[in-house]
């Protein structure tokens, strides 16, 4: 994640916090206390999900132009819209006609592993 985008990456971890239960209030998330109701977290997904965003009619050019973007899940605005980023052109953005790519699993690669002889031991 480039650094220009880590402002973004400390506002939704704090966003995400207020729903997560604290070991003070055990029965209660903070979210609760603060707005004194139930809250819902239908809308939470995973930092950095794939996403896909509608295109607007008016702004496609002919039939066959595609009809969303694909795009990455970069915070929140309130319980209907997010905050979007689009890695080929750097632009975030807001919207909330999106469709969640949510069955795949996104796993970091893990480095290969170095395996030892007595040539290469280092002890």
């Amino acid at each position: 994640m480039a650094l220009k985008y880590w402002a973004d990456v400390v506002q939704t971890i704090v966003y995400i916090q207020n729903f997560i239960l604290s070991s003070q209030r055990p029965k209660t998330i903070l979210a609760e206390v603060w707005f004194g109701k139930r809250q819902d977290i239908s809308h939470l997904r995973p930092f950095g999900l794939t996403v896909y965003v509608y295109i607007p009619q008016d702004l496609k050019l002919h039939k066959l132009s595609a009809r969303s973007v694909r795009v990455s899940l970069l915070g929140y605005f309130g319980h209907n819209e997010y905050k979007l980023l689009d890695k080929s052109t750097s632009v975030v953005f807001r919207s909330r006609d999106v469709i969640f790519e949510e069955g795949i699993m996104h796993i970091a690669k893990q480095p290969n592993p170095i395996i030892f002889n007595k040539e290469n031991d280092p002890f």
